[in-house]
């Protein structure tokens, strides 16, 4: 029990002397929906407050075409290009699936970020 005790003692210490930063964006794709020969459209779209937005739409695989819309949001790690097979997937059940960058992450336009600061 004590030595249990000591080494969570240890890791907040240490954690709590780490400055915690930001995120980092990831504007570079890994991969994209034609690389899993999937049909797409990539649509960029102009929000109220003026950013660019990248989305690739997945079209639903006709046969199984359940006339739904599905949006994919991700953590704020990496980009969309990380949800092409779960996109991909969903799409050939039948879904049509959205999926969109953060502002700047993949192809979305960027904007000023305080790295110093986590939120």
């Amino acid at each position: 029990m004590k030595k249990s005790t000591e080494a969570i003692l240890s890791l907040f210490l240490f954690f709590s002397f780490n400055s915690v930063y930001s995120i980092n964006p990831d504007r570079e794709y890994i991969r994209t929906p034609d690389s899993v020969k999937w049909n797409y459209q990539q649509l960029e779209i102009n929000t109220r407050d003026g950013f660019r937005i990248n989305t690739w739409i997945y079209e639903a695989k006709p046969e199984n075409d359940k006339d739904t819309i599905l949006i994919l949001a991700y953590p704020d790690a990496g980009n969309m290009s990380y949800f092409v097979y779960h996109a991909a997937i969903l799409a050939n059940a039948g879904y049509t699936v959205v999926t969109f960058d953060y502002r700047g992450f993949g192809k979305s336009q960027d904007f000023e970020i305080q790295k110093e600061f986590l939120y």
